[in-house]
């Protein structure tokens, strides 16, 4: 299943990947990460952001069955997490190339 195949993501770590093309189109980038209860993470605003970013960036969260819980549009997204298991998908704009790096950090 593709879920098993998502490389695992510590929050607050940094995490530089290279923009795959597909018939010139940037694929995305998913990455699975656990909000551990009690953790700086649980309950608080995580910010992710890719570096460098574009303002038709997207970020869309999925809970541990693959259900959306939700999408932002832009360089950042900033999200309200509890303890969990996730997955986060970021679709680069269409001109995206080259090394990005995505990181994440409790924003409030």
């Amino acid at each position: 299943m593709f879920m098993d195949q998502v490389k695992g993501y510590t929050l607050g770590d940094e995490d530089p990947f290279d923009i795959v093309l597909r018939n010139e189109v940037p694929l995305s980038v998913w990455r699975k990460f656990t909000v551990t209860q009690g953790s700086e993470f649980d309950g608080r605003n995580v910010e992710f952001s890719v570096i460098p970013g574009n303002d038709l960036d997207v970020y869309v969260l999925y809970d541990e069955r693959g259900g959306m819980l939700g999408f932002k549009l832009g360089k950042s997204a900033v999200i309200p997490l509890k303890a969990g298991n996730y997955f986060l998908a970021f679709n680069p704009a269409a001109d995206s190339f080259g090394e990005k790096v995505l990181f994440s950090r409790v924003v409030d």
